[in-house]
Formats: structure tokens, C-alpha cells, sequence
């Protein structure tokens, strides 16, 4: 079973629609309304193992929008430009709600920031917004691991496992994932320098 490209039927080119209205697009505002959920759960009552779910349902609708795209041939110009904003904005969400608790060091929120910051300033004077540059593979890794990790490390907290075997794994995850979010920036910023 494919993770990535899944739904997509092998050898078979799809053309990119103009559509907004589709399941796939759903599916990615659904990633991005929950995102106030979960910070309000974090934040408010502490209901971490609420918000685990929330971010499970969340991470969840990550992979079920490309699969929904490519399976139903609803890969649409919007999708391709709301998926990584979605993806952005939910890993700063989760980093920043996480490193409020001190569930996260802050480290990690400014190495996550950083390079988001300087591609999204270098979309906007170069390219007025979306630079439409192709996903790479340390991208979806780097993006895997982080969402991985992250609840990883709020699942270890909300058990009091901070000291634990599977908080020190998810740390490691964590770290692994803001290496290749550093490699991915430079990836994505010599993409858009070279066009």
C-alpha cells in the first residue's frame, strides 16, 4: 500500500481543475477549523487527551485530502495551494500551543518559524503569494515526523510520562523532524530563487 500518492491510479496523468467546492478542500478546511478546538483544549480546561484526538482527526485529514483528490480526480489549484498553508499553520498551531504548557521547548518553535517565515516573505515579494513549488520528498518526511512527534510528546505528558522512554523517542522525533524542516526550507528557497 502507497502512503504517498495514495488514490492516485498508477500511470494515469490528471489534470489540475480550477474546483473549490470538493471533498478533498473539505477535508483541509476541516484540518484547519480543528485547530481552534485543539488549542482551546490545550489552553482552557487542559483536556489533553481530548486534544490527542483532536489531533489524530486532524493529522488524519492530512493524508485523507490528497488521497480524496487523486481518487475522486479532484486535484484542484486551491487544494494545492490551501494543503501546505494547512500543514504550516498546524504544526506552528500545535508547536506554539505545546511550548505555552511547556510541553515543548521553545527551540522548536523558532526553529519551525524561522524558515516558514523567510519562505513565506520570499512567496510574497517574489511571487505575490503561492510560488507553486513542488512537494519534495524531505518535505513529507520532515511534515510526517513533526506530526508524529508533537502528539507524541503531549500523549507522554498527558499520562506523566515526561521522563519516559517514549517522551525521550518523541523528542528525538521532534528534533529529526526540524532538521529536515531546515533542509526542506533550503530545498523550497533555492527552488524559488532559481525561477
Amino acid at each position: 500500500m502507497r502512503l504517498i500518492g495514495a488514490g492516485a491510479p498508477r500511470g494515469v496523468t490528471r489534470a489540475v481543475r480550477d474546483d473549490v467546492l470538493t471533498w478533498a478542500n473539505l477535508a483541509t478546511v476541516l484540518r484547519l477549523l480543528g485547530l481552534p478546538l485543539f488549542a482551546w483544549l490545550v489552553l482552557g480546561p487542559g483536556e489533553y487527551r481530548a486534544a490527542i484526538w483532536v489531533l489524530v482527526v486532524i493529522g488524519a485529514t492530512d493524508w485523507v485530502d490528497g488521497y480524496l483528490a487523486r481518487r475522486l480526480d479532484q486535484v484542484s489549484r486551491f487544494g494545492a495551494a490551501l494543503d501546505p498553508i494547512a500543514d504550516r499553520l498546524m504544526i506552528v498551531t500545535v508547536t506554539l500551543v505545546l511550548a505555552a504548557v511547556g510541553i515543548v521547548p521553545w527551540w522548536v518553535l523558532v526553529a519551525i518559524v524561522v524558515p516558514d517565515l523567510t519562505l513565506g516573505l520570499v512567496a510574497l515579494v517574489k511571487f505575490h503569494g503561492n510560488p507553486e513549488v513542488p512537494v519534495t520528498i524531505v518535505g513529507k518526511v520532515r511534515t510526517a515526523l513533526l506530526m508524529l512527534g508533537l502528539p507524541v510528546m503531549l500523549l507522554a505528558r498527558t499520562f506523566d510520562a515526561v521522563h519516559s522512554g517514549v517522551y525521550v523517542a518523541a523528542e528525538v522525533v521532534v528534533f529529526a523532524g526540524c532538521a529536515g524542516h531546515w533542509i526542506a526550507a533550503g530545498q523550497y528557497l533555492r527552488a524559488m530563487l532559481s525561477r
